[in-house]
Formats: C-alpha cells, sequence, structure tokens
C-alpha cells in the first residue's frame, strides 16, 4: 500500500516537473519571437497604409522589445 503511494507521488511530481518544462518553454519562444511577429505586423501595416494601427503595433513592439535591448546592453557593460 504504501509503496504504490509513494509511487504516485514520484508520478505526481515527474507530470508537475514536465508541465513546467513545457510552460518555461513556450514562455521563452513567446518572449524571443514576439517582439519579432509585432515588427512584422507594424511593417505590415504600414505597407497597407494603416498608419495609426502602424503607430499602436511600433508603440507595442518598443515595449516588447525594449527589456531586451536593457538587459543586453546591461550585460556588456558588466562584462567589460
Amino acid at each position: 500500500m504504501a509503496e504504490k503511494a509513494h509511487a504516485a507521488e514520484i508520478e505526481n511530481q515527474r507530470t508537475t516537473t514536465k508541465a513546467e518544462a513545457r510552460a518555461f518553454l513556450g514562455a521563452a519562444w513567446a518572449v524571443a519571437f514576439f517582439p519579432w511577429l509585432l515588427g512584422a505586423a507594424t511593417i505590415g501595416l504600414l505597407v497597407a497604409g494603416e498608419s495609426a494601427s502602424a503607430a499602436v503595433t511600433g508603440l507595442a513592439t518598443a515595449f516588447a522589445i525594449g527589456p531586451q535591448i536593457i538587459t543586453a546592453t546591461r550585460s556588456k557593460k558588466q562584462s567589460e
């Protein structure tokens, strides 16, 4: 009885660990590629002549990519 409970607990931990790993991977992909998608949308809207929508999307792009630029700049300064 105790062995079955222990095996069930191990399986629950394994399932939780796999779910956390998938969530982390999804978040990493979103952080990496979301600004690029927003940038492409901004360019597409500009080409289509939707300047107001392009401006809003451009602001969203700036807010999405800003922290990445700051992080990249700070890490270079700290390593020097």
